[in-house]
């Protein structure tokens, strides 16, 4: 429980033997004002003198404080004086209405000593007691922080430091990291944790503390640095009575706790990266890992030793052009990692990731059995999550997906594939980035570095080739487009961006040099065949 006996107030200072002939003249509404130190004031000329939060103590030499003139009540108030204690006598007699109502105003209690008293008695007095509870509150600060300390080590460590946080100053408060993971206490607190979430953007990049306005809400915003980098933000809600500088120093030992935390986790996922990382580029190079050896090096669960399936993906990435220094990759590459690994578990499937600069893999397992059209669509939304959730990042990135195999033996052909598919789609040859759907074209690759697929190409459209070289034109174009619209002249035309009649002539041309009836079904699957092929040659020398 917070203790507040080490905040010394007005009212405190009046219960004190050396204030028992002091009478209260004005301001009572202020007598819960702290004091932080005593100061013995004599001379009109003070605005360097003050820092705010003071008892002055003054016989009124030179202040004029008999006088109705606000001047000196004003600019004590300005500075943020605690309180004034003038003594009775020659320099003081009385105080004004107009004073009075000024200090009333201003909750600027004003105190008369009606005998003589000892300035140096009563500022050694204060002084000693702020001392002794000056260091009262280092060592409540000590306790809390080394529980703090504690707490950070054990089990879902951030959680219950909060907890502590919040018994201790009987206030709602919350954590939110920079990828927007958050915590709170109490837990029945969930519009407060709503509100501050909502409201995010408004304090994320924060990095010293700071009392914001949230939905008429007071919440006092303190950052958790870890290594020169914000983490994240602890939340309190705070009110007009509170003493903030001491919740400030409260939660700069919450705040350095949870940092900790924080960099063991980073550490810990840093390490769990760089080995899986090692781990799928043998596996993609072609080492082989029986299953029961990929379980004991990263953990996978026991029910992968008799039953698993799995689908390599690879993401196609240009980060060596867009990433400037070393420190920013590896930011980025963790929080890929983490962004990947939570969408794909999210949706129970378990994946292993290697993050470099020119792709990213992920060898993504299913602990269960499932239908490979399920399978299929769960996974295509999964991945494209990524490149929403990510999108400043990967928003030009290409990717593939492997056949569903059951055998780890098989990861380098899995790899393999899922690359094949990549090369297809910027081929602009299909569409689907899964490898079982490229039909055909796998045969493509098994005849790419052989003449009999050039052969067939010029077999069937070469003077096509030819002639656009020579002369500039489109017919290759105009004759893919036409099939691909299932013969449907108008529907030709539209995406060719041409007037019908033009697409007749481009058509009949295209008769004269092949020569054949082109929607005929074996010369059309050839033909098409054909297309396809001399544009996957055409994206092996680009």
């Amino acid at each position: 429980m917070l203790k507040k006996d080490y905040i010394l107030t007005v009212r405190d200072v009046l219960n004190r033997d050396t204030f028992r002939f002091a009478k209260i003249l004005a301001g009572e509404g202020g007598l819960d004002k702290q004091i932080k130190w005593a100061h013995i004031l004599e001379s009109k000329d003070f605005e360097s003198l003050l820092n705010g939060s003071e008892l002055i103590l003054t016989t009124g030499v030179g202040l004029q404080l008999d006088s109705p003139n606000k001047k000196t009540y004003e600019q004590l108030i300005k500075k943020n004086v605690s309180c004034l204690c003038i003594e009775k006598g020659a320099y003081f007699h009385s105080l004004s209405p107009e004073i009075k109502q000024l200090a009333d105003k201003h909750n600027f209690p004003i105190i008369v000593f009606e005998k003589v008293v000892k300035f140096v008695d009563i500022t050694l007095d204060l002084h000693t007691l702020i001392i002794n509870q000056h260091y009262q509150m280092l060592s409540q600060l000590n306790e809390i922080a080394k529980d703090f300390t504690d707490l950070s080590l054990t089990h879902n460590g951030t959680l219950k430091i909060l907890q502590k946080l919040s018994n201790y100053l009987q206030k709602k408060v919350m954590f939110i990291t920079k990828e927007e993971q958050s915590y709170h206490y109490p837990p029945e607190s969930k519009s407060f944790e709503v509100m501050i979430r909502s409201n995010y953007l408004k304090f994320h990049q924060m990095k010293k503390s700071e009392i914001l306005t949230i939905e008429k809400e007071e919440i006092l915003i303190y950052p958790s640095i870890g290594l020169g980098q914000v983490w994240g933000h602890i939340c309190v809600e705070v009110n007009c009575d509170d003493d903030n500088e001491f919740i400030v120093s409260v939660l700069d030992r919450c705040a350095s706790a949870i940092a900790q935390i924080l960099l063991r986790n980073r550490t810990i996922e840093e390490r769990k990266l760089n080995q899986e990382d090692e781990v799928v580029q043998s596996c993609i190079q072609g080492k082989s890992y029986p299953i029961e050896e990929l379980m004991t090096l990263l953990s996978l669960p026991n029910q992968f030793k008799h039953e698993y399936q799995f689908r390599t993906i690879v993401i196609q990435t240009d980060f060596e052009t867009t990433i400037s220094s070393d420190n920013e990759w590896e930011e980025l590459k963790l929080q890929l990692s983490l962004s990947i690994r939570t969408l794909y578990s999210q949706h129970n499937f378990l994946p292993i990731i290697s993050v470099r600069k020119n792709q990213i893999v992920i060898i993504c397992f299913s602990p269960i059995k499932e239908p490979v059209a399920d399978n299929k669509n769960k996974l295509l939304q999964v991945t494209k999550k990524i490149f929403s959730s990510t999108s400043h990042k990967l928003h030009n990135a290409q990717f593939g997906i492997s056949s569903l195999i059951t055998d780890v033996s098989k990861l380098k052909d899995s790899y393999s594939d899922a690359k094949k598919s990549i090369k297809l789609q910027e081929a602009n040859i299909i569409a689907s980035p899964f490898y079982e759907d490229i039909g055909i074209h796998h045969l493509f690759f098994q005849l790419e570095n052989r003449k009999e697929l050039d052969a067939f190409v010029d077999q069937y459209i070469g003077p096509l080739i030819k002639y656009d070289k020579e002369n500039g034109s489109e017919l290759l174009l105009t004759l893919s487009t036409y099939l691909d619209c299932l013969g449907s002249k108008k529907e030709a035309a539209e995406q060719l961006f041409i007037v019908r009649q033009t697409l007749y002539h481009r058509l009949e041309k295209i008769h004269q040099l092949l020569g054949k009836d082109l929607l005929q079904p074996t010369n059309r699957s050839a033909i098409e065949v054909a297309i396809k092929a001399y544009y996957f040659q055409l994206s092996k020398s680009s």
